[in-house]
């Protein structure tokens, strides 16, 4: 899609500090677009989890605060437009990263609270779920 290409494209030509936010604009450029955008439900979704790793990647300081506003702006897009939308355990997975990557004193904490909802699911968490969760807590502040 336009949309992907645009946002992976970014995500190669500016510094680092540069990349999330560009990634970001281009992803509410694409919701709030007044023309008809033809996608599948899930188009959208794979976009919005494209940003979150931006975030993740690059260690966005409010990563995390970032990729929950992003979720909502999903939410309120999804439900404007009657489309479909579930925060599935791949979506936690992305929040947790984008909060565990990010330099947030609550970070670690932050993650924990999604791994413990992610205990929570019919699903069980990955591995990498609580890679995140030990990596967050390395670098946290907290003691």
């Amino acid at each position: 899609s336009r949309g992907g290409r645009k946002i992976h494209a970014l995500a190669d030509r500016y510094n680092p500090d540069e990349r999330p936010y560009r990634a970001e604009a281009v992803f509410d450029r694409m919701i709030n677009y007044e023309g008809k955008l033809i996608a599948e439900d899930g188009m959208y979704t794979l976009l919005m989890l494209k940003v979150m790793d931006t975030f993740a990647q690059c260690h966005v300081p409010d990563g995390g605060k970032r990729a929950e506003r992003l979720l909502q702006r999903m939410k309120e897009f999804s439900n404007r437009n009657n489309r479909t939308f579930v925060v599935d355990d791949n979506i936690v997975r992305h929040l947790m990263a984008a909060w565990g990557h990010s330099s947030h004193p609550q970070a670690a904490p932050r993650v924990e609270q999604y791994l413990a909802a992610l205990e929570k699911r019919a699903t069980q968490p990955t591995i990498k779920c609580y890679e995140i969760a030990l990596h967050a807590w390395t670098r946290s502040q907290l003691v």
